[in-house]
């Protein structure tokens, strides 16, 4: 009987053993852990296996990439890690019962957070939260000092499984104002917002609901799938420290950053954005051109931070989309193609690496809801 894991310790030592394995995935999880792995274990794959509709990956020309229907069945005997998002492992598992695969590593977001952060704990590259330590008693009530704001759509696919928000979730509806669909949570066009905007800017309409509408100590931003996954000592210990921003791990792109974002975000929108970023923030432009030659790159949107950073933030970046507005949406021809929540992912990678030496910046490990 084929066996399926998550441990990282099984999954260490039969890399190791062995001295290759089997990658399955070419995105950009795919080449996080390939880069991990790599780093960690100098550990090639005898082969990177697609499904046949990512035929086009983006790995170094030294890798062996195969079709998975390709694959010859004495391969399927090394250990295999599945590295794609966990929305696909049951399709995975449904393939790989076909063939001899004996031992599969699926990469949640535990595991994930397992090789990548031990990735970049040893190159030295961020600060991590589960590397510090808080200095007295967890307070009671400290979950009081959190507030982070989950975006929730009446459009949301159900997910299959239960899971029971931390205390600090306040759930609300984005897009409130363009649906007569209540899900009698909070709503994105209460006081101050932009809700009627939700089609281009996505999760970010509860973003801004929060910066002009809320107020506490930590504010942050998840989606209905996605957030940071902290305990309460994890919250004691971001105001011990004082913390400021608590970011996810960014993902490791090839060949970098650019040709990662570059997948969503056309090159007109870019363009447009340089002009933007040239008239109000210019000395964002330098950052830039940093981040289009480095391998990291932050996905979601998602973060945790002291109220006055938050909001700081959210000056920032509303400012900035507001002026590509101008530029990207031409007369007559309204769109509601989220490039919008595409333009803040970037931007969000621009502003935090601009900040880095000015913040606090730590991160945590997120959960991937399914």
């Amino acid at each position: 009987m084929k066996k399926t894991t998550g441990n990282f310790t099984e999954m260490e030592k039969c890399i190791k053993l062995c001295g290759t394995y089997i990658l399955y995935g070419a995105g950009v999880v795919a080449y996080s852990i390939y880069t991990a792995i790599q780093e960690l274990y100098h550990c090639e794959p005898e082969y990177v296996v697609v499904s046949g509709n990512e035929a086009e990956t983006n790995f170094p020309c030294h890798v062996k990439v195969s079709l998975y229907s390709k694959l010859p069945d004495e391969k399927w005997k090394l250990p295999v890690v599945a590295a794609v998002p966990e929305i696909y492992h049951e399709q995975i598992r449904k393939l790989l019962s076909r063939r001899a695969a004996n031992l599969v590593f699926y990469v949640d977001t535990h595991l994930e957070y397992c090789v990548m952060s031990r990735f970049f704990r040893k190159t030295n590259a961020l600060a991590l939260l589960e590397d510090l330590h808080g200095t007295k008693d967890v307070d009671e009530d400290i979950s009081d000092k959190f507030h982070v704001f989950m975006a929730v759509s009446h459009c949301d696919k159900t997910l299959s499984h239960h899971y029971k928000l931390p205390e600090y979730i306040c759930r609300v509806q984005a897009g409130s104002d363009c649906t007569t669909v209540d899900l009698h949570i909070e709503k994105d066009n209460t006081g101050e917002n932009i809700s009627f905007k939700n089609k281009n800017y996505c999760e970010l309409t509860v973003m801004y609901w929060a910066w002009k509408n809320k107020k506490s100590a930590y504010k942050g931003l998840a989606h209905y799938r996605r957030m940071l996954l902290l305990n309460r000592e994890e919250l004691q210990c971001i105001v011990d420290n004082d913390i400021d921003v608590v970011l996810p791990l960014p993902f490791v792109c090839y060949p970098n950053a650019a040709g990662q974002y570059q997948r969503y975000i056309s090159a007109w929108d870019c363009q447009n954005l340089k002009k933007v970023l040239a008239l109000v923030a210019p000395e964002y432009l330098e950052v830039w051109d940093v981040i289009d030659h480095q391998p990291i790159f932050y996905n979601y949107n998602m973060l945790i931070a002291k109220e006055t950073v938050f909001d700081e933030y959210s000056s920032w970046l509303f400012g900035v989309l507001e002026y590509a507005e101008k530029f990207c949406e031409k007369s007559g021809e309204p769109r509601r193609d989220r490039y919008a929540g595409y333009l803040a992912e970037l931007l969000f990678t621009l502003y935090f690496e601009k900040n880095k030496n000015r913040l606090k910046i730590v991160h945590a490990k997120k959960l991937w809801m399914v």
